[in-house]
């Protein structure tokens, strides 16, 4: 009769802990459904990383997406620092997030996993193997709060920034011509504008130059549309700048605001 009764305990054992590990499966796999729905993106919003290179260092890589469209910027390391530059539009089905060159052309896809950006092979799905890390693209940090940073100075009457690292500097150019440049050392402001040129770099590509007197030392402010990522937090400038005072030159990376609110 013990026998019997513990027999009995036992299949009920088993079935109770059956019942409950189906329990916490379908509960995993309705968790997994809906963060796959709620996969979501934070618009406007940026992405960069190194991708792979068959022949080549390595692919350095920056997505923007605006709220109905998107801008792909890509150089190959160590060879022409002309970026690859391609737009279009996107969308989002779940957690998949798609680039389309125009209505027609699909270009990549990219699987929405947390804060990152995984990019996806032709058929959607995840590339493997020992590389398949560098795949992932991190999100610039602070990517909104600089937006919001630049519309703030636009405001205030800033025409034109421009900044390097290691040594840091800063410069704003304003409405009013007047130039403000900045260290961790010093502020230096001066009203005293002596010209900007413009000279013709390569068709379509004109280098604006300008012309400051602080000091008694000349600052030549020269600015290429090209393309430049700063090197520190990731965001993506339209053009790249040099800085040259005292016989020494600054390189780094600037935007004309009046363009972009």
């Amino acid at each position: 009769m013990n026998k019997f009764i513990n027999i009995t305990i036992l299949v009920l054992l088993a079935i109770f802990i059956s019942f409950r590990i189906n329990i916490a499966c379908n509960e995993l796999r309705k968790s997994g459904e809906a963060e796959q729905e709620n996969a979501e993106l934070s618009i406007p919003s940026s992405f960069t990383g190194i991708l792979p290179c068959a022949d080549c260092p390595g692919i350095q890589y920056v997505l923007t997406l605006d709220e109905n469209s998107f801008t792909e910027v890509s150089w190959y390391k160590d060879r022409s620092p002309e970026p690859y530059v391609t737009e279009g539009s996107w969308d989002q089905s779940g957690d998949t997030l798609r680039l389309f060159e125009n209505e027609q052309n699909h270009l990549k896809s990219f699987l929405i996993e947390g804060r990152q950006l995984i990019l996806l092979d032709q058929g959607e799905g995840k590339i493997t193997g020992d590389l398949e890390d560098e795949y992932r693209l991190e999100p610039v940090a602070d990517y909104r709060s600089v937006l919001e940073h630049h519309k703030r100075l636009s405001d205030e009457g800033v025409e034109f920034i421009a900044s390097g690292n290691e040594p840091f500097w800063s410069v704003q150019i304003h409405k009013n011509n007047s130039m403000t440049f900045t260290t961790p050392e010093k502020t230096l402001h001066s009203d005293t504008f002596v010209e900007a040129d413009v000279e013709d770099k390569r068709e379509g590509k004109e280098m604006i130059i300008y012309y400051y007197r602080m000091d008694s030392s000349e600052y030549v402010l020269q600015a290429e549309p090209v393309y430049c990522q700063d090197t520190m937090s990731g965001f993506l400038y339209t053009h790249t700048v040099q800085l040259s005072f005292d016989g020494a030159s600054y390189d780094g990376c600037g935007k004309f605001l009046t363009d972009t609110f």
